[in-house]
């Protein structure tokens, strides 16, 4: 099982990042994106997808805070007064 923000390896590529994103298809294939911690030329190198069963883990990675990300929270019920 991959979980997020951990360290990975691609074991065919070599390419190894932090586990930053979960792609599940309608077939059922599941690709988890890496994001590597290095650059390239100066710049970030983009994120690249990879099949679940060919990672393996290699590291710790970086904690992972869990937050609330906003939708509806606590609201109040909106009170239906008929109109007369």
């Amino acid at each position: 099982m991959v979980t997020l923000g951990k360290k990975y390896k691609d074991r065919v590529s070599g390419f190894k990042g932090i586990a930053t994103a979960r792609h599940e298809y309608l077939n059922g294939c599941i690709r988890i994106s890496l994001t590597s911690t290095e650059l390239k030329d100066g710049a970030p190198i983009d994120p690249q997808s990879f099949d679940i069963e060919q990672l393996d883990e290699s590291g710790a990675g970086i904690g992972v805070v869990k937050r609330a990300t906003g939708g509806p929270g606590d609201v109040p019920a909106k009170r239906y007064t008929p109109r007369r």
